[in-house]
């Protein structure tokens, strides 16, 4: 087997975009095959007998809802997310993506790699456009919002490669394949900490988090019926229910990428909406049967806590989700937690509705939590409902 070329050149200015624009085909790939497999699920289940009510949740198992986080085919009109696309991609999927292009470098020739660069482009520049608002600016934002996802790199990344043009490479067009390796293994290594970075943030940045990521929400294929659906008696939020979607989903996060979101899914998956009680503001009510604990930090903001079961666990993927379950903040002294945002609804008649994101990976420090509430009754019922 012949040696690594560490000392082979490539091109500068391919190399720099070629890393984000694989990352985005990768991202976009898995998102088109797991939307393939939703709308295929009503024709591949059509054998089955259904009782009329499980046909919400084969509607809602079918259902699409892509966020900013998640694909560049959102809502995020402006491209204000596109550093949090690329953040909330795993670290495995971070390296497949260098890996590819430290291959493609080698192997393709640099006419090819441009091309590729400008169908990235391209893919960008159509789903800004299909998505934008329809003013005569739009192409001057569709462009600005495409350029924001090619070029995708932390300002400390930027200061690191002007420094590198200034210094190394002189005015050259090329540089070494093992420069390029460490240069990308930096932007790498800089985005896993961010990410972290913002699962240990203070409760306002999450807070506006959420409101962005909610904001930037395109529900692609809805299949459920109005808001009306959730006037009806939905079963109370269980934690053993709760934990196993959410913790996988989360290390989905962690280790390759955000996931497509279910409309009305809730925290279940498909399973859909729960109910839960809504305290007081300033207060939280603990539901040991439940297994969790819900703080009301504001009018339209509520917290789902993590609680742990103390006793042992039974079987093994209870003791995986155990030791995985919220491993990283519990590291950085933090309890995971899950943010609620309250929806506006027009109608009076309806339900108060919250909404939720699990691709959302945030935790508070139990400190906090203790100081900033008091214990209350359970209030009135809510429905849990989001993505």
């Amino acid at each position: 087997m012949s040696p690594i070329p560490w000392t082979h050149q490539i091109n500068f200015a391919s190399a720099l975009l070629l890393h984000s624009c694989i990352t985005i085909i990768l991202k976009e790939a898995i998102n088109v095959l797991e939307v393939s497999r939703r709308l295929l699920l009503p024709f591949w289940n059509s054998h089955i007998s259904r009782r009329s009510d499980d046909r919400f949740k084969y509607q809602i198992g079918s259902s699409v809802v892509l966020d900013g986080y998640t694909s560049i085919f959102s809502r995020d009109l402006e491209g204000e997310l596109a550093e949090l696309y690329f953040t909330n991609t795993g670290f495995i999927l971070l390296a497949m993506s260098l890996a590819s292009s430290v291959a493609m470098n080698l192997l393709l020739s640099s006419m090819l790699l441009n091309a590729v660069v400008v169908a990235t482009f391209g893919m960008a520049l159509l789903a800004s456009l299909a998505n934008g608002e329809k003013e005569i600016l739009l192409p001057i934002l569709a462009l600005r919002r495409a350029g924001r996802f090619i070029w995708s790199d932390t300002p400390f990344v930027n200061f690191f490669s002007l420094i590198y043009i200034a210094t190394v490479l002189r005015g050259q067009s090329t540089l070494r394949l093992q420069d390029y390796i460490t240069f990308r293994s930096i932007a790498v290594l800089e985005l896993v900490f961010m990410k972290a970075k913002l699962a240990a943030s203070r409760p306002e940045k999450q807070i506006r988090l959420l409101r962005q990521l909610i904001e930037s929400e395109w529900v692609a294929v809805k299949k459920t019926p109005g808001i009306y659906y959730l006037n009806q008696p939905f079963s109370m939020a269980q934690r053993n229910d709760m934990i196993p979607f959410t913790t996988a989903q989360r290390l989905w996060v962690m280790l390759f990428k955000t996931a497509v979101g279910f409309h009305y899914g809730c925290l279940q998956g498909s399973i859909g909406p729960a109910s839960c009680p809504v305290p007081e503001v300033g207060r939280y009510v603990d539901e040991p049967v439940g297994g969790w604990k819900i703080y009301r930090l504001s009018e339209d903001i509520m917290l789902l806590s993590d609680c742990l079961v103390e006793s042992p666990p039974r079987g093994r993927w209870a003791r995986i989700t155990l030791k995985t379950h919220g491993i990283l903040l519990r590291q950085l002294g933090k309890v995971r937690v899950i943010y609620l945002l309250r929806t506006t609804v027009a109608d009076p008649r309806t339900v108060s509705v919250w909404h939720s994101n699990v691709n959302l990976v945030t935790g508070v420090t139990k400190k906090w939590l203790d100081e900033s509430f008091r214990s209350a009754a359970s209030g009135e019922k809510c429905v849990i409902a989001g993505a």
